[in-house]
């Protein structure tokens, strides 16, 4: 792997939690210069504090291809923020969900710095996709930023294949708050507990979500605050609800629910941050069948899986602007868990259809044509790529 575990190496030990600007900064720092030195065109964009990148091989906001992906991770121990190998894998917070991508988009740079004039791709790499994504890919696609066709390696967790996403569930945030009226511990029927109207009305909720799994509505009560000291009726309480749905007609319909359930106890209902709509991807799309060809004969050791994703990606923001975008993921796991890995094999991979896509459809000189010409050429070239 050489370079690319060099690459992969740095991008892990920068701890670029959400929020951390310094760190996040640090490891912008290290994908500018990366790409400036190779003769990028690199672009360092801002909405609201959060920062992004924006690098093309030609001076436009709409390259042919882009490969997409966010540096901001959860937060871990600082154990975690360093690189590790066992078992043919790499481990480390952050590796999987999803620096391994830009280590495999800074590779596939460095192979074609010498000829990055024949090729029209570019780089996006954002830094709050962990907490919604609005002013990262939100804000560029706002400002015209965008691609014929967008890559973004964020499928989630597949630990024995390579999985495509056919589909993406929805997301809606929704805040409850209840009021009740204080009084001291020792005299509860003196004051109304707002925790206590809180959890009826979870539990009324929670009615809504019978039966959940893979392909229905789901609720996940997320966080509960409430209370001001341990010898009081608790006067005010707060919870936020995770709730992901199959359609985005199902969103209206759930929040007019819970709302009406609000009534019942006099409760707030509100949407701390934008909504994301369900994403569905065409897998005629010219664009997309071509990369499921290129994938297919570049990964001979892994099933292709075609999937529905239960998370949400920033692929929303570009699809709802017409653009298609292929989510996909290697062998990798732990997304947001203790132990967090990408196969070393799919990193390579990874890299290597990446390459191979853009040779083939972001060459400026190659037609379609030319394509079934050029096409055993450029596999050989990507397998001995991938032996540097």
């Amino acid at each position: 792997m050489g370079s690319m575990k060099e690459i992969i190496k740095t991008l892990v030990e920068i701890p670029s939690i959400s929020g951390d600007k310094e760190q996040i900064g640090r490891a912008l720092e290290y994908i500018d210069r990366f790409l400036s030195e190779r003769g990028m065109y690199v672009k360092r964009l801002e909405s609201n504090g959060v920062e992004s990148l924006f690098a093309t091989t030609r001076n436009t906001k709409q390259p042919k291809v882009l490969l997409a992906a966010h540096v901001d991770v959860v937060a871990g121990d600082s154990e975690m923020f360093k690189l590790s190998e066992e078992n043919g894998r790499y481990h480390g917070r952050g590796i999987a969900d999803m620096k391994y991508s830009i280590a495999a988009f800074l590779q596939v740079v460095d192979d074609l710095k010498d000829t990055l004039h024949l090729h029209d791709f570019g780089i996006a790499i954002t830094s709050d996709e962990e907490v919604g994504g609005n002013n990262g890919s939100g804000y560029l696609v706002r400002q015209g930023y965008g691609a014929g066709v967008v890559i973004l390696p964020d499928a989630g967790d597949s630990p024995d294949a390579w999985r495509i996403e056919r589909s993406a569930k929805g997301k809606i945030a929704l805040e409850l708050k209840t009021k009740g009226w204080s009084a001291h511990g020792s005299r509860p029927w003196a004051g109304e507990s707002a925790i206590e109207k809180l959890t009826a009305l979870l539990d009324d909720v929670k009615t809504l979500f019978a039966d959940q799994g893979p392909d229905t509505n789901t609720l996940t009560i997320a966080t509960i605050w409430g209370g001001e000291a341990d010898n009081m009726v608790a006067s005010n309480a707060l919870a936020r609800l995770d709730i992901r749905t199959v359609t985005n007609k199902d969103m209206d319909v759930i929040k007019s629910r819970i709302e009406k359930l609000a009534e019942k106890y006099d409760a707030e209902v509100s949407v701390p941050y934008p909504s994301l709509n369900t994403y569905i991807t065409d897998m005629d799309n010219p664009f997309v069948k071509k990369f499921i060809k290129t994938t297919k004969e570049v990964v001979t050791n892994y099933k292709l899986l075609e999937a529905r994703s239960y998370g949400a990606t920033d692929a929303r923001f570009f699809a709802d602007y017409d653009m298609p975008v292929i989510v996909f993921s290697p062998a990798l796991d732990g997304c947001h868990a203790p132990v967090e890995w990408v196969s070393k094999d799919g990193l390579a991979q990874t890299r290597d259809v990446l390459l191979l896509y853009i040779q083939r459809y972001a060459n400026i000189l190659t037609s379609d044509e030319e394509e079934a010409k050029d096409t055993a050429k450029l596999k050989d070239k990507a397998k001995v790529l991938s032996t540097k």
